[in-house]
């Protein structure tokens, strides 16, 4: 079975860079190391993009992997010290948020505030419900050791 792009990143980053731990930014070379291991990839037909956007020449499938790269530096743990990878703007894509968003629009233009207190008010308690489904962590008691069960 055939590596994920992700997958395939993430063992060039760590070939090129010997990575074993800790925050992890790329210089210049380094990351024209990463690319180059990639490229070689995707031109033995190892790394398939199926995006219908990316172009077959080189240009387009550098800049579609240097993309990739930044994502994978972003948002894989290994990279980050460890760290689950947060996003900035959780929500902003959400249907919901995107109607109230230009309801609040409408309604400033209309000059009610009340309603624009009200809809923003309301958005943003949709915003810290979406945060919170995001970032919230469940804990597997089984995974504790016997001694620490009686705790969670």
């Amino acid at each position: 079975m055939s590596k994920s792009q992700t997958q395939q990143a993430v063992e060039a980053i760590i070939s090129v860079t010997n990575h074993s731990g800790g925050k992890l930014r790329l210089n210049t070379e380094q990351r024209s190391k990463v690319m180059d291991e990639l490229y070689s990839n995707y031109e033995r037909g190892e790394y398939v993009i199926k995006s219908d956007k990316v172009g077959t020449d080189k240009p387009s499938v550098t800049k579609y992997m240097s993309k990739q790269i930044s994502s994978v530096l972003q948002k894989t743990a290994v990279f980050n010290d460890g760290e689950k990878y947060t996003p900035k703007n959780v929500g902003k894509n959400n249907k919901e948020v995107k109607a109230i968003e230009l309801l609040i629009e409408q309604l400033q233009a209309d000059g009610n505030t009340a309603g624009v207190e009200q809809a923003t008010a309301i958005r943003d308690e949709k915003l810290n419900e979406l945060k919170a489904k995001k970032t919230t962590k469940t804990l597997n008691v089984d995974d504790l050791p016997e001694s620490l069960r009686n705790l969670a």
